[in-house]
């Protein structure tokens, strides 16, 4: 079991890139799951890996940003992954980038009646 961090592109293999990102492979050592968790929730879904090393941070590899509760509201969003890009196809190899759109939470209740399914 390991971690890339650093990688965009899955589908190439290391010697394919040289001038773009520096991958860094890290063994998981330990694996902790959030004691909430209940598949196939939303909720609590996130998991905390401890590797064998710590992160050198880069260009490429940065901690991410958590929410403080004093940032100012931002009516649009960047996702980022490497899921499918059309209905019933396979995940893509590169990192996908999307710019949304944020909607507030009566017009989302609305649209597709929030907590129906």
């Amino acid at each position: 079991r390991w971690v890339r961090l650093g990688d965009y592109n899955v589908g190439t293999k290391a010697d394919e890139t040289e001038g773009l990102a520096k991958a860094v492979d890290y063994e998981i050592v330990e694996r902790i799951d959030h004691p909430d968790y209940r598949s196939p929730s939303v909720y609590n879904d996130i998991t905390l890996f401890r590797l064998d090393r710590q992160v050198e941070f880069s260009e490429y590899i940065r901690p991410i940003c958590l929410d403080t509760g004093d940032q100012p509201f931002k009516p649009t969003a960047i996702a980022t992954g490497w899921g499918r890009t059309e209905w019933g196809g396979r995940g893509s190899n590169v990192l996908q980038k999307v710019k949304l759109s944020i909607s507030p939470v009566d017009r989302c209740r609305a649209d597709y009646r929030l907590g129906s399914h």
